[in-house]
């Protein structure tokens, strides 16, 4: 019997529902609190097919494909997540699934996360299914802590660790966690920036840029709003005044060219190169007085940041990572993993800021570096694409969709249309030729 949770408290179940048999409580109490919630599930389950019907699934893909190639009502898009969830109270009977079962249930909770719909507790009973646990607790983590519930995501974590017998921090949620480094010596959520040699450089040549800072600071127009351009997620999580200026990274500003070439001498080997691929950046962070950053993760643990204090208020201003308290002095530098849950907070009259570098985890080898940050985007963009595909049994019709929506021959893009006949096919509109998927 695999492990199941409980939809209430996210406890360890003990015995099922014994009308659907497919969802499990810890306590009578807690299945009391959750009937409200679990009632519609409950009983499409129990009238659901025993086997689950492949022509449901079908109907939806043709109505799923059709509607994104041919700019169809977003109701025919909803018709077709009808049909994906009538087909996944199918699967809910069953203890074991197949591999391509899996994936369309997977498919399912994401078409019903991305429309807002009841996902929460068809996600937790589909829990009981090893192979998707970490997809569907990823994804019921992004949620939470895009909603600013990070006690929530924090608790997701340890269902996880308990499902599939694992020890990750609940603090470590960034977007891409490179399993790979946290075993190694030395990985760690915060750092003693004494031990590492190029900070004690960066500390000595700062005098000589702190005159070009200070006149960039001097005029607000010389920064802009955090989440205007770039980084538009970091909108989200701040509250008040939060202003930057890149210094290297994406949209680099105009000026403080004397202290750019002061800087790429002491940062660390592959610091800018990171920067320009997209993997970091290295600004001017200014925190208005009374201003918040909320609780949140970066989007992966390859990196390090450090923050230098440029100017630090007196009073209540402080970062907390991974729920430890730090503090900024001006001339001193903070450094931490921003993969692991961090916030920010500046409760005095006067503005904070600090000089931030994004700069490579020193636990990955420089052969691997490159390497890491290509696998991340490209696990990114696989996380993109498997949004839009409903698992089939050919992937055929995938690779032409995904070939740029052209005929195959014709190669013009006049449209398609997509059908079921004992099999997928696509008719172009331009030239009536039909291919087989």
């Amino acid at each position: 019997m695999p492990q199941t949770v409980c939809p209430t408290c996210l406890s360890p179940s003990t015995f099922r529902c014994t009308s659907c048999l497919s969802t499990s409580y810890c306590s009578k109490s807690c299945q009391r609190t959750n009937w409200s919630l679990h009632k519609p599930h409950c009983f499409l389950i129990k009238s659901s097919a025993l086997k689950p019907d492949e022509d449901v699934w079908n109907e939806g893909v043709v109505l799923w494909y059709n509607t994104l190639l041919n700019n169809r009502p977003q109701s025919d898009l909803q018709t077709a997540i009808d049909r994906f969830t009538s087909y996944t109270y199918s699967l809910l009977k069953h203890s074991i699934l197949s591999p391509l079962q899996s994936q369309r249930l997977l498919f399912t909770l994401y078409c019903l996360i991305d429309t807002q719909s009841s996902y929460v507790h068809l996600s937790i009973l589909a829990l009981k299914y090893t192979s998707i646990v970490s997809g569907i607790i990823k994804e019921l983590i992004i949620e939470e802590d895009e909603k600013g519930n990070t006690i929530k995501a924090r608790e997701y974590i340890k269902v996880k660790n308990r499902l599939l017998g694992r020890e990750e921090s609940e603090w470590l949620r960034c977007g891409d966690v490179n399993s790979v480094i946290l075993e190694r010596a030395g990985y760690k959520p915060i750092y003693d920036s004494s031990e590492m040699p190029w900070i004690l450089e960066l500390k000595k040549v700062y005098p000589q840029i702190s005159d070009e800072i200070t006149a960039l600071l001097s005029s607000p127009f010389n920064l802009t709003n955090v989440g205007e351009g770039r980084m538009e997620h970091d909108e989200r999580v701040k509250i008040g005044d939060w202003k930057e200026f890149v210094i290297f990274g994406s949209n680099e500003g105009l000026g403080l060219e004397d202290s750019k070439k002061v800087l790429e001498e002491v940062l660390p080997e592959g610091t800018v190169e990171l920067c320009r691929e997209g993997g970091g950046e290295v600004i001017l962070s200014r925190l208005g007085g009374h201003a918040k950053i909320l609780p949140h993760c970066g989007p992966t643990n390859l990196r390090l940041t450090c923050h230098l204090g440029v100017k630090v208020p007196v009073g209540d201003c402080g970062i907390k990572v991974a729920g430890e308290v730090l503090r900024w002095k001006e001339g001193g530098c903070v450094v931490f993993d921003d993969g692991y849950e961090h916030e920010v907070w500046n409760e005095t009259e006067e503005e904070r800021v600090v000089l931030l570098i994004r700069f490579w985890n020193p636990v990955v080898e420089v052969s691997e570096r490159f390497q890491f940050l290509e696998d991340a985007k490209n696990r990114k963009e696989e996380d993109y694409k498997v949004r839009w595909h409903p698992p089939v049994e050919s992937e055929g019709i995938k690779g032409v969709i995904e070939e740029g929506r052209k005929c195959g021959g014709c190669r013009r893009e006049g449209g398609a249309e997509v059908r079921f006949n004992d099999g997928f096919e696509i008719l172009c509109k331009s030239c009536g030729s039909i291919t087989r998927c």
